[in-house]
């Protein structure tokens, strides 16, 4: 968004424009950012290959050998663009690579020097920055055994942003004050239309706050919530799931502007 406001780019660019020869290459920015452009997912496709040919990894592997290894093995789309939503983390791993394209840096300090240093997010970094952060916090499964690191940390885009809570706060105002990112950004409405069925979901920000309308169910994915809003759709899902979290998250609650 914020190179499209700078005028770097345009979201109707093809990934043509900027990986010449992809397989993929009349996908555009919009079929990434909206999740319609159809590609396969690459944490399975890359685990996949160096489990079958029982190798190990690369120790430095990034988005760049993502997107190398998809090609060498000639990964197709599994569909034309714009034909059904579908969430995809390649999507988000494609476009971290065309930041650093268009940039000229690695993702990390794209982010740092944009958004993080100048909305004074002490706190928050990319995990593929290659520095020590103290007090860096671990992933863990259901039963709080340890998440094991693994080569796919290297990727950035999809995951690996570390934030603290008054970060993250910092970084929501932002959003709503439009420090960095206009109005008019902000505001553009993205419409998801799933023509199999004739479904349309529309989602716009308005006054920094969401607001939906739907002509049936729908998922939505990476919307921006205020905090007591996205507070209350955890709330919800950890009173069915793990409800040992609830005493930290009502004292967040409270604290919550």
């Amino acid at each position: 968004m914020l190179l499209k406001q700078q005028g770097k780019i345009s979201y109707d660019d093809t990934l043509g424009k900027f990986f010449p020869g992809i397989t993929w290459h009349h996908i555009t920015i919009e079929n990434l950012l909206t999740h319609r452009a159809g590609l396969d997912k690459y944490t399975n496709i890359c685990d996949n290959y160096y489990r079958e040919r029982k190798v190990d990894p690369p120790t430095d592997f990034n988005n760049d050998s993502v997107i190398v290894l998809m090609q060498r093995m000639c990964v197709r789309a599994l569909r034309e663009p714009d034909k059904r939503f579908d969430y995809s983390n390649t999507g988000y791993v494609v476009l971290a690579k065309i930041v650093e394209k268009v940039s000229g840096v690695s993702f990390s300090d794209f982010m740092q020097a944009n958004f993080f240093i100048p909305l004074g997010m002490q706190h928050t970094w990319i995990n593929t920055d290659k520095q020590v952060h103290p007090g860096k916090t671990r992933g863990y499964y259901k039963n709080w055994v340890y998440w094991q690191d693994d080569f796919l940390d290297g990727v950035s885009g999809d995951k690996g942003v570390y934030a603290s809570v008054g970060d993250m706060y910092k970084w929501d105002r932002a959003l709503k004050e439009h420090t960095i990112l206009n109005k008019e950004i902000l505001d553009a409405p993205v419409l998801v239309y799933t023509k199999s069925t004739g479904l349309y979901a529309g989602v716009t920000v308005k006054g920094g706050h969401l607001s939906r309308s739907d002509s049936a169910n729908f998922m939505l994915y990476n919307t921006r919530y205020t905090l007591p809003e996205l507070l209350y759709s955890d709330w919800v899902q950890a009173e069915k799931s793990a409800p040992e979290v609830l005493p930290l998250m009502k004292m967040m609650r409270d604290l919550a502007p």
